[in-house]
């Protein structure tokens, strides 16, 4: 009996450091990734913590979601624009210059990639032109760190617990991987 009790211990104990390390690798790959892109890009980083704090103090914000419609329809922040990742920034301030306007702008994506490659390529054209508009700032870690600090999310019927991981190899940055989904949930 001592030796079953011994056995199920040793394998309970094993089974909750895998899960540990786990948790421990997907925050530290986040984390990894956020640091690179603030070193390697000249826009501003931003924390979710201020996003939060601008969103809930109805500061004059405007986000957009810099994924596919696809997973911006599993969630996204409330009152989020998406857009294509893909936009040239000429053609994203064609669209949204007036939206952005006195404002502050923060873009985002599932870890912040995709978000600083466009808010990199907005700037760029707003330096060109010499233009007013405000320029971009990058949600540090994107959707997975939003959703990993349990902060809220929406999609078309409402609040949602629920984030799209991207794919297979991007969902182990994910900490709650019983809620993410690749197709929208009620």
């Amino acid at each position: 009996m001592s030796v079953n009790f011994r056995l199920i211990f040793q394998t309970l104990c094993i089974l909750f450091l895998c899960n540990f390390s786990i948790i421990s690798f997907a925050a530290d790959r986040l984390s990894r990734i956020e640091e690179d892109l603030i070193e390697q890009s000249s826009i501003t980083h931003i924390s979710h913590d201020l996003v939060l704090t601008a969103m809930e103090n109805l500061q004059n914000i405007v986000l957009f979601d810099v994924r596919e419609s696809d997973e911006f329809a599993v969630s996204h922040l409330d009152k989020a624009i998406r857009v294509d990742p893909d936009i040239s920034g000429e053609e994203f301030l064609r669209r949204y210059g007036e939206d952005m306007t006195g404002k502050q702008v923060i873009f985002y994506c599932a870890t912040g990639r995709r978000s600083t490659s466009l808010a990199e390529r907005v700037k760029t054209v707003i330096d060109t032109q010499q233009s007013p508009l405000p320029l971009p700032a990058n949600m540090r870690g994107g959707i997975f760190r939003w959703h990993n600090s349990s902060q809220p999310l929406m999609n078309q019927s409402g609040d949602t617990a629920y984030v799209h991981p991207y794919n297979w190899w991007w969902k182990r940055m994910i900490e709650r991987k019983n809620f993410t989904s690749y197709n929208p949930v009620q």
